[in-house]
């Protein structure tokens, strides 16, 4: 099972996934619409940008978003039940 939550390599900010089926209206090139969980603010990126290996500023190769598990995600952020 794919994780509908990632963290951004640069932010460390958590994003949950809404939907990775969305299109461009223009190109309809597909789309991934994620939101930040802190900021509610929604986010739209090129699906192929979304998950594609990035450079860092020390020039190691990493993934862009990394998935992580969303009980990680509660527990971060809500702290434990």
């Amino acid at each position: 099972m794919t994780s509908d939550y990632f963290r951004h390599y640069k932010t460390n900010g958590i994003y949950q996934i809404i939907t990775q089926n969305a299109k461009d209206s223009n190109t309809l090139e597909p789309l991934v619409v994620y939101l930040n969980i802190h900021t509610k603010e929604i986010w739209v990126r090129k699906k192929e940008e979304f998950f594609e290996y990035v450079s860092t500023d020390s020039l190691e190769l990493v993934k862009r978003f990394t998935p992580v598990d969303p009980r990680e995600h509660i527990q971060l952020y809500y702290g434990d039940f």
